[in-house]
C-alpha cells in the first residue's frame, strides 16, 4: 500500500493510507470495499474530510473520515476486466490537501468457487529440513486460525500481532488473547465468552453481536471498536479504552468498568444497572444500587 506525506499546517491530514481491499465479483462485474486511515494532528483534521476512490482515472466511490481518521468505501459496480485476470489498482484522494495513495495489485476473484492453492515450490532435499522463517510462521498460523475458526475455544494466542484477521463467528471460548493485537479484526458474532483479553489492542475491530460475556479485558484499548449488539455482561473491562466505541445495544449488566474510558462512545449504555453493577463509572439512567452513581 503507498502512502504519499505532504508537509501541511496543522489543522489538515498529514498522511493517507490504504489498509484494506476487498474485491467482489460476479458473472456481472465486480465492486471494491475498501479501507482508508487519514492521518493527522488530531480529530479536527480528519473529521469528515472525504476521500475518494479512483480505478483508471474514474471516480468509483467515496466516504466520510469519522473522529479517528477511518474511511469505509463501497464502491460502485463495474464491468470485468478484459482480460479477466487483468491486475487491478485502486487510488484513494483527498481535495484538501491532495494526498494520494495507492493499493497494491490484486485481480478480480471469479464468482465461483476459487481454485485450490497451488503447491508450495519443491525444496532441494538440503533446503526441505530447513525450519521455516518468522514470517513464513506468522502467515501460516493466521491462515490455520481462519480455517479452523469453529475450533479454537481455550487456544493460546498471547502477544500475537492478528491485525486485520477474518474471525467472525469464531469459537474462541476461554482461549488467551492477553497482549494480541487484533486491530481491524472482523470478530462478528464471535464467541469470546471466558476469554482474557488483558492488555489487548482491538481499536476499531468489528465485534457486532459478539458473546464477549465474563471475558476479561483489562486494560485493552478498545477504541473505536464496534460493539453494537455484543453480550458483555459480566465481563470485567478495569482500565479499558472505550473512547469512541460503539455500544449501541450492547448487554453490560453486571459487567465491571472500573476506571474505564468511555468518551465519547455512542449508543446507551443497555442493561447496565441492577446489584451487579459495579465501578466508579457506573451510572446510567437505570442504573441502580448503592456503588452507582446519578438517579435511581
Amino acid at each position: 500500500m503507498g502512502v504519499f506525506d505532504t508537509p501541511l499546517p496543522p489543522e489538515h491530514p498529514t498522511a493517507l493510507m490504504i489498509h484494506d481491499v476487498q474485491l467482489v465479483g460476479d458473472a456481472d462485474g465486480w465492486y471494491a470495499e475498501v479501507r482508508v486511515e487519514l492521518e493527522g494532528p488530531g480529530p479536527a483534521a480528519v473529521n469528515g474530510r472525504k476521500v475518494a476512490i479512483f480505478y483508471a482515472g474514474q471516480h468509483i466511490g467515496e466516504g466520510e473520515a469519522d473522529d479517528w481518521g477511518f474511511v469505509a468505501i463501497k464502491t460502485h459496480k463495474l464491468p470485468l476486466p478484459s482480460p479477466r485476470d487483468k491486475a487491478i489498482v485502486l487510488e484513494a484522494r483527498t481535495l484538501q490537501p491532495r494526498l494520494r495513495a495507492r493499493s497494491d495489485e490484486m485481480t478480480v476473484p471469479l464468482a465461483a468457487a476459487p481454485p485450490p492453492p497451488p503447491a508450495p515450490p519443491s525444496r532441494p532435499p538440503e533446503e526441505a529440513a530447513k525450519p521455516m522463517t518468522e514470517g513464513e510462521r506468522h502467515l501460516a498460523l493466521r491462515a490455520e486460525l481462519e480455517a479452523n475458526r469453529d475450533n479454537l475455544a481455550g487456544r493460546n494466542l498471547r502477544d500475537l500481532n492478528l491485525n486485520i484477521i477474518k474471525l467472525s463467528r469464531a469459537n474462541l471460548q476461554s482461549a488467551c488473547l492477553d497482549g494480541t493485537c487484533l486491530r481491524l479484526a472482523q470478530l462478528l458474532k464471535a464467541d469470546l465468552s471466558g476469554a482474557s483479553l488483558l492488555g489487548a489492542d482491538l481499536r476499531s475491530a468489528n465485534l457486532t453481536g459478539a458473546n464477549l460475556s465474563n471475558a476479561d479485558l483489562t486494560g485493552a484499548d478498545l477504541t473505536a471498536a464496534n460493539l453494537s449488539g455484543a453480550n458483555l455482561s459480566g465481563a470485567k473491562l478495569w482500565g479499558a479504552n472505550l473512547t469512541g466505541a460503539d455500544l449501541t445495544a450492547a448487554n453490560l449488566s453486571g459487567a465491571d468498568l472500573t476506571g474505564a474510558k468511555r468518551r465519547g462512545a455512542a449508543g446507551r449504555w443497555a442493561a447496565w444497572g441492577g446489584p451487579a453493577c459495579r465501578g466508579p463509572s457506573c451510572g446510567g439512567p437505570t442504573c441502580r444500587g448503592p456503588t452507582c452513581r446519578g438517579p435511581t
